[in-house]
């Protein structure tokens, strides 16, 4: 029987799959018994997005992952605002506002054509189990100050029995035009410590920077053991307890880009995943004068 094709949804070119956190763990689990090929999973947030836009490869990585995840209220949004059909630039701001409003009065508005967000740090844990029930190993790969080893730990207690292969936060890393880079050298060690401890998962936590990805889409051939990888960001920070997430009610809203503007003082980042975001799609919208779906 053929597998039904996922639904997805396209944002300023930037492919996102219509699944909700059960269907992409269902789909992870398929992953693990897929030996014909590589599965890169990537959690999209309007950040990703946005730095697509200046960056050819970025976007190619994205939009080739097996599954590439709604990271963000603000996807979810997009998602449904391109969905609406255009009348006119004053029809269009009108739609930015009343979609924008009902991300706090009646969310459930929002959740079609993406029915969910799915976070790294929310998803993680859930895969951890997966692979407790299916047997299979992971790799917590970067993090920083502690934080991948107290990642590590916080997993195996929740998952006595998780087959942990290794941890390595010892990553060299240059910073290029404000841009992350692990260094050749580096990336050379750590694929030869893959191929020894052939994981079956890869978590790599280079922070928030978009390089992890490209990295993984570069050197995950060369450590066949591994069946997925994924970019995960500040998760191990959360995982750990090193950093501190929004309270239930800031992520229940989706406003947890307001606790961090507040509290982690990332205001350019925020700007760009909310101010500067929205305009893009706002114009995007009016310069196409209708919203296409590929």
């Amino acid at each position: 029987m053929k597998a039904n094709k996922t639904k997805s949804e396209t944002i300023l070119d930037v492919v996102v799959d219509s699944v909700s956190e059960r269907e992409a763990l269902d789909k992870i689990r398929g992953f693990l018994h897929d030996e014909s090929k590589q599965n890169i999973v990537v959690t999209i947030n309007p950040e990703f997005i946005m730095a697509s836009q200046r960056d050819e490869s970025l976007k190619d990585v994205l939009n080739s992952s097996s599954l590439r995840l709604a990271d963000g209220i603000g996807v979810l949004w997009s998602a449904k605002y391109l969905s609406l059909p255009y009348r006119g630039i004053v029809w269009s701001i009108w739609q930015m506002v009343y979609s924008g409003a009902s991300l706090i009065f009646n969310p459930k508005y929002c959740r079609s054509p993406i029915p969910q967000r799915v976070s790294g740090a929310s998803i993680v844990p859930k895969i951890c189990e997966i692979a407790q029930e299916e047997e299979k190993s992971v790799f917590l790969l970067g993090g920083r100050d502690g934080s991948g080893y107290g990642a590590s730990n916080m997993l195996q207690r929740l998952y006595p029995k998780l087959i942990i292969k290794g941890v390595d936060e010892n990553i060299d890393v240059d910073y290029i035009d404000g841009d992350l880079i692990v260094s050749r050298d580096d990336s050379i060690r750590i694929v030869e410590l893959l191929e020894s401890a052939r994981p079956d998962i890869l978590f790599v936590a280079l922070g928030g920077n978009q390089k992890q990805e490209q990295w993984i889409s570069r050197y995950l051939s060369k450590a066949p053991g591994v069946k997925i990888a994924m970019g995960v960001g500040a998760t191990f920070d959360f995982l750990s307890g090193r950093v501190k997430r929004a309270p239930k009610i800031f992520r229940t809203l989706g406003i947890e880009w307001l606790w961090r503007m507040f509290i982690q003082r990332r205001l350019s980042r925020i700007m760009t995943a909310t101010v500067k975001f929205i305009a893009k799609v706002v114009l995007f919208k009016i310069e196409k004068g209708e919203y296409r779906r590929w």
